[in-house]
């Protein structure tokens, strides 16, 4: 029984590549060559897969699979025209929003230089007036595309008592 092959458009994490390569031969992709006698094509959301990279698979990838949340990178038409399934990892919704959320707190309340001095051997205690920061409570916040991780990031949101303002294909309703 020959091995599958899973073609990958760039190398990933390695405990990612050890967990798949239990269900066939890893190849990374090198520039437009894509092996010969792949069934799956793995990619990323920072990796186009238009119609060109769809078309130029070998006919014996069946699946397209998106190590990441959406298919907005991927030709759903014309992989559907060749009769290819395309996947995706929505599981990354809620940590993709906490990692958001941590972001936004560390700038608004000024970590990062809060810790740059606690490495340095540099942080000598705090007054009150000391790297103070911005609080969130209030604030309005500011969403480009309401999918599922601006929904995510936005519920939490809430808890901060912020307005929220988005941008966005579709009205959402109030919630």
């Amino acid at each position: 029984m020959s091995q599958s092959i899973l073609a990958m458009s760039r190398p990933m994490p390695e405990a990612f590549t050890q967990l798949l390569g239990s269900l066939g031969e890893i190849v990374v992709r090198e520039g437009n060559d894509y092996p010969a006698g792949a069934t799956v094509y793995i990619t990323t959301p920072m990796d186009p897969t238009g119609s060109a990279v769809v078309n130029a698979l070998p006919d014996s990838v069946k699946l397209i699979a998106s190590m990441g949340v959406g298919t907005d990178h991927i030709d759903l038409a014309a992989a559907r025209a060749r009769g290819m399934i395309v996947t995706n990892t929505p599981v990354v919704t809620e940590d993709t929003a906490d990692l958001c959320w941590a972001l936004l707190m560390a700038t608004m309340r000024g970590l990062t230089g809060s810790e740059k001095l606690l490495r340095a051997g540099e942080w000598d205690g705090m007054l009150p007036t000391d790297m103070v920061g911005s609080r969130v409570h209030g604030k309005t916040l500011g969403i480009i595309g309401l999918g599922a991780i601006g929904q995510a990031v936005a519920r939490r949101a809430r808890g901060f008592g912020m307005p929220i303002l988005y941008w966005g294909p579709n009205r959402k309703p109030e919630a």
